[in-house]
């Protein structure tokens, strides 16, 4: 019997994979979060896979996030999404640079902004896996 654990740490990982082999984590990794990557070692060294949550950082990659949005992905108000740190105004600001700069290089090669966060994070390692959001 194999599982899969979410945000999983690296010494939780290792402690549940001795009881039982882990199959898959589960953790937030995208341009915007790159916490999780100092796991990858340790998943290629035991044979676990990683899907990376939120690769295109809870829709701010995907170039559609404006100032002033109070909906989330589904269009309605109060909307998890329309919360996250990188979708408050200042942020949007401050984060312009790298979307100008991705809009630049996606549109260079023929791919929208969306498709080059998602082929960027499925190329880091062989032991992640995208999962759109």
């Amino acid at each position: 019997m194999r599982w899969g654990i979410s945000e999983a740490s690296e010494d939780y990982l290792c402690r549940a994979h001795a009881v039982t082999p882990v199959a898959c984590i589960e953790n937030r990794c995208s341009m915007m979060t790159r916490w999780s990557e100092s796991h990858w070692p340790t998943l290629e060294g035991l044979g676990i896979g990683c899907k990376a949550f939120s690769p295109q950082a809870n829709g701010f990659l995907t170039g559609n996030v404006q100032k002033g949005m109070q909906a989330g992905f589904d269009g309605k108000v109060g909307d998890y999404c329309a919360n996250m740190p990188q979708r408050k105004d200042e942020n949007i600001e401050k984060s312009q640079a790298l979307l100008d700069m991705l809009d630049d290089t996606a549109a260079a090669h023929g791919y929208s902004v969306p498709q080059l966060s998602l082929a960027w994070m499925i190329c880091k390692k062989s032991v992640v896996r995208a999962h759109s959001r």
